[in-house]
């Protein structure tokens, strides 16, 4: 017990170390491409340094694999001697020995190849400015596959066979499922019927802004997919019969919620508009938001920055308007919303919708009738679970991301992506 706890320690240690090594790898290779010819020298000699670094915690790596190794071996010599009652337990410690054996070794060889790379890079900095770029690449590339062995160590071992796996939505949970389970050994397809990756996560960079690194993590995700062996099919709508088709042994669905339509027609000038519109519709200066929720409040900031003046409607007390933000910009989300004169009608809904203006009624049973010449529709989603419905007495189905909406739990990318990577582990 002493031995396994010491190279469990040993190995978090060297994780975490390899960890911070890697991300100083990659900022280099980013810095590498702005720099211009008389830095050439300087850089090449980062990029030796952080070569040496990686190959002084890949010879740690090939120690704690070799200790992993001799533990083994001690333990199958004891494994006569373990009584019936305790068996089961020393089976599963086996086990689990075994499945960080394997890790660490796809991690000694992601190690050995950036170390190569990393070689390759200095000699390629030193010699030719032109070939910077593809080096960097070649450097960024391996890194990632390094990063990726890492994490990958935590992942459950196969119970039995690699599976073929049919992933159906290829937004934020769709890439994470068949991230995950790709990465388990299971045989992956993802389809998405549209003709690119990313389900809302465009649409949602665009709103937010650069400073929660959606555009980056839309293209993580996506490399995912080539890295870790996802065969990805864009442009296929799916259903039912096409599934059947397929004969997939676990479906799973991440095809989004379904809006849920507010009624609310245009009325002359007054336009409604639903809220993934907001891009490239024509928004007027006075602005009802029909919602609530982390997409709502979002909405209204990128209106807001445009000079537009903002009132929020919403059919659920005003407890729940910041739902689904991040944990650390919920103290300033409303504080910031109101300041800016910002309106919420909270317990309200829009009755009529009319030239310039539409009509409230909200917990005094009175009609209110405002300004308002562009109404946005941003209603929470409702669940989707189509083929779920039509397919779960004849397979395995799994619903992942906005299609699987949970009241408890806020509505938002994080817990959409946690989603798909507990399903990818489950199966």
């Amino acid at each position: 017990t002493d031995e396994l706890a010491s190279a469990r320690s040993g190995r978090a240690g060297l994780a975490r170390s390899l960890s911070t090594t890697l991300a100083e790898a990659s900022s280099l290779a980013t810095e590498v491409s702005g720099r211009t010819n008389a830095a050439i020298g300087t850089v090449s000699g980062r990029v030796t340094a952080a070569q040496s670094t990686v190959d002084g915690y890949l010879a740690q790596a090939r120690g704690l694999n070799e200790e992993n190794k001799a533990l083994l071996d001690q333990l199958d010599e004891i494994t006569p001697l373990v009584g019936e009652s305790l068996r089961p337990r020393w089976d599963a410690l086996l086990e689990e020995l075994r499945g960080q054996q394997e890790a660490d070794e796809r991690l000694v060889a992601s190690l050995q190849t950036a170390s190569d790379d990393l070689k390759a890079d200095a000699a390629a900095v030193s010699g030719l400015s032109s070939t910077i770029d593809g080096a960097v690449g070649t450097t960024s590339s391996s890194v990632l596959d390094a990063q990726v062995a890492l994490t990958s160590t935590a992942l459950p071992a196969l119970d039995g066979d690699p599976k073929n796996v049919m992933v159906v939505g290829g937004g934020a949970a769709g890439m994470e499922a068949a991230r995950v389970a790709a990465l388990r050994g299971h045989s992956v397809t993802l389809y998405e019927k549209q003709g690119y990756l990313g389900g809302k996560l465009p649409f949602a960079a665009a709103v937010k802004g650069p400073h929660e690194n959606i555009a980056d993590l839309n293209s993580y995700l996506q490399r995912q997919q080539e890295v870790c062996g996802v065969t990805v099919v864009t442009g296929q709508e799916v259903d039912a019969d096409f599934v059947r088709a397929q004969a997939p042994d676990v479906l799973i669905e991440a095809t989004g919620g379904v809006v849920v339509p507010t009624g609310l027609a245009a009325s002359g000038s007054t336009n409604v508009v639903p809220i993934e519109d907001i891009l490239t519709a024509e928004i007027g200066n006075e602005v009802t938001i029909v919602g609530y929720g982390a997409p709502a409040v979002d909405a209204a900031f990128y209106l807001i920055a445009q000079g537009k003046h903002v009132t929020i409607v919403m059919d659920q007390p005003s407890a729940v308007l910041d739902k689904g933000q991040s944990a650390h910009v919920k103290e300033v989300v409303l504080p910031m919303l109101y300041v800016k004169g910002t309106r919420v009608w909270a317990n309200a809904t829009v009755t009529n919708v009319g030239e310039g203006e539409i009509t409230i009624n909200g917990d005094t049973g009175c009609d209110i009738t405002i300004a308002s010449d562009t109404v946005i529709e941003a209603c929470e989603l409702a669940a989707n679970t189509t083929l779920a419905d039509a397919l779960g007495s004849e397979m395995t189905v799994v619903t992942v991301g906005d299609a699987l909406v949970d009241p408890a739990k806020p509505h938002n990318i994080a817990e959409a992506i946690a989603t798909g990577n507990l399903a990818a582990r489950a199966i």
